[in-house]
């Protein structure tokens, strides 16, 4: 949820390319962390790449210390559905896949091309995150957890709704 505040604290304006920069980045963040939750509930090994030498996976303790490589959004998406039969609908998909183009663009060359296109797939993909949220994340939480969460969803969705009605401008 972090992340997301994140997301919306750059989208405040006045926004400028740097913030465009780090919107996509922790967005890109949040979405492979909030996607590969439900499958490290159900087995942490569906998130873990096998080594590509030995073919093996780490063990547990490996895992819970972050040593390993994880899978890309696409296979996670593959096993929300075919291991939890969570399914991502199509323009979720297409918008996480803008997302991921433009946070490698981002990442290695610099910022190009229009910051409101931009704005507009980070808006979709926020809008499915929170949804997903709502419905694929909130039953593993705690009571307290799932409050704190309610009230950052809340927030997010508050100022979604500015990036969504094109309220928030960029400055590049």
């Amino acid at each position: 949820m972090d992340y997301l505040v994140s997301v919306m604290e750059c989208l405040t304006p006045p926004v400028e390319t740097r913030d465009t920069k780090y919107a996509v980045l922790h967005l890109q963040a949040a979405t492979e962390v909030l996607l590969k939750w439900p499958l490290i509930h159900h087995d942490w090994r569906l998130v873990v790449m096998p080594d590509e030498q030995t073919g093996l996976i780490c063990d547990e303790a490996t895992f819970r210390r972050g040593d390993f490589r994880s899978i890309n959004l696409s296979l996670a998406i593959k096993l929300l559905k075919d291991k939890l039969d969570i399914k991502i609908p199509s323009r979720a998909k297409r918008a996480i896949s803008h997302l991921s183009s433009s946070r490698n663009q981002l990442q290695h060359l610099g910022m190009s091309g229009n910051a409101e296109a931009v704005q507009t797939s980070a808006a979709k993909v926020l809008d499915f995150l929170l949804d997903f949220i709502r419905h694929h994340l909130r039953d593993y939480l705690d009571p307290d957890d799932a409050a704190h969460v309610d009230q950052q969803m809340t927030s997010v969705r508050e100022s979604l709704k500015d990036v969504q009605a094109g309220t928030v401008r960029f400055s590049v």
